[in-house]
């Protein structure tokens, strides 16, 4: 239940982050490249670390719906924690070539659907942690 509560907050975060980056797209293009500092990548990576943690926990406890996508999603985390805290600076290379240097239009385009995908990303992480299970009795 407990974990259940934490999933919760994550799903309201991812869902958050999502609907800004539809909406404001721009001032996301905008602040990218100075979000790509090495102590920023290492903050977000320690982040996703615990995310990810919780949500393998909520998964493994049977404590959310949806538990296959719960746990690739923690496992997802995990990996993207790891890989932003052993090689930050070649994280930032890869968004520098992958992402600010295409046209501002190709930009625009990848915010928005990131965002779109966090959205939806977001919604079945509430929906998961909010859907109750029915368990069977048996005799």
């Amino acid at each position: 239940m407990v974990l259940r509560r934490i999933v919760l907050p994550i799903g309201v975060l991812v869902l958050i982050l999502g609907l800004s980056q539809v909406v404001a797209a721009q001032w996301w293009i905008r602040v990218m490249p100075s979000i790509l500092t090495l102590p920023s990548l290492r903050i977000f990576g320690v982040v996703d670390l615990l995310m990810g943690t919780a949500l393998l926990a909520a998964a493994v406890r049977r404590e959310v719906s949806l538990r296959i996508f719960v746990l690739i999603l923690g496992v997802l985390m995990l990996l993207d924690g790891v890989a932003r805290l052993a090689c930050p600076a070649a994280m930032r290379e890869a968004v520098n070539s992958f992402f600010l240097s295409r046209p501002h239009s190709s930009q625009l385009i990848m915010i928005m659907v990131r965002g779109v995908v966090r959205a939806i990303v977001g919604a079945l992480l509430i929906y998961s942690a909010s859907k109750i299970e029915r368990r069977s009795i048996s005799r």
